[in-house]
Formats: structure tokens, sequence, C-alpha cells
């Protein structure tokens, strides 16, 4: 049995970095390198996520302004002349309480009714307007959104032909 020799062992203390003539400089200019790119990824991250906020919002006065359109045009849907009806049995809205009754369904609410008419006689069409104020884009200058909504109901009869 040969004994093998023991590798040198490291000297005690700190490791050696060797150090070149070109690396002092090239840390002077390196030096804040990582907080700037930190710094900037941080606000690109951010005012993507303010435009999701404000866009989530901006979808959820939309989905708010399409439900009040919705519930003004059944409401006005629900203004049906009884002397039509019984008569000749088809449901003729009352035009003027029709709309009515939309225009105040959608005043409950604080939106803006833009058109309300029935058409035809027997369909309510009520079209709503909402504003969003914005909370991050106004940074940008983009202080509202403004969505709008439709909706159309036709007034049928449920008695049998």
């Amino acid at each position: 049995m040969r004994l093998q020799p023991r590798p040198p062992r490291a000297p005690a203390g700190p490791p050696v970095v060797p150090v070149s003539p070109v690396s002092p400089p090239l840390r002077r200019t390196e030096r804040g390198a990582s907080e700037l790119f930190i710094l900037l990824m941080m606000t690109t991250m951010l005012a993507f996520a303010g435009l999701a906020y404000d866009a989530g919002m901006a979808f959820n006065a939309r989905r708010h302004a399409n439900n009040v359109a919705s519930a003004a045009a059944r409401a006005g849907a629900n203004e049906v002349e009884p002397d039509a009806l019984y008569t000749i049995g088809i449901p003729l809205l009352d035009e003027s309480n029709a709309v009515n009754a939309a225009r105040n369904r959608v005043a409950l609410d604080g939106l803006t009714v833009l058109e309300a008419d029935v058409e035809m006689g027997v369909q309510m069409r009520v079209k709503v307007q909402a504003t969003h104020e914005t909370t991050f884009l106004q940074v940008i200058g983009i202080g509202s959104l403004t969505v709008e909504a439709e909706a159309k109901v036709m007034a049928e009869s449920l008695a049998a032909p």
C-alpha cells in the first residue's frame, strides 16, 4: 500500500482574488446600475398595475350601466296600455308612461339617460351613460372614462292565443 501525498492546504484567512488593472474603473462605472434597473422595473410594474386596476373598474362601470339599462327597459316595458291588450290582444306600450318609467329607473342609480324610446309600439329601448373617475390614469392626464350601455325589451302577452 502506497501512501498518496496530501494536497496542499489553503492558507488561513479570506480568499485571495486576483486583481487586474482593468477592475477598479469598471467597478466605479457599474456602481448603482442595479438600483437604476430595479427603479425602472418597479415604475413600469406599478404603471401596469394601475392600468389594470382602472381598466377593471371601467369594465365594472360598464357592467353596472348595462344592468341599469336593462332594468330601465324592463320598467318601461311594464307600462302596457290595458285597452289595447284587452281589445286587440297586443301589449302596446303607453309611450309617455314607458319613457318616464325608464328615465325614473335610471335616475335612481344616478346615471345619464342618452335615449329612451318605444319602437314599433311594443319594444322599449334605453341607452345610458356612466362616468368612471380614474385613480392611476390621472397621472398621465386621463381623469375619467365614459362608458355607455344599451338594452332593448319587448313587451309580450302571456295569454294563450
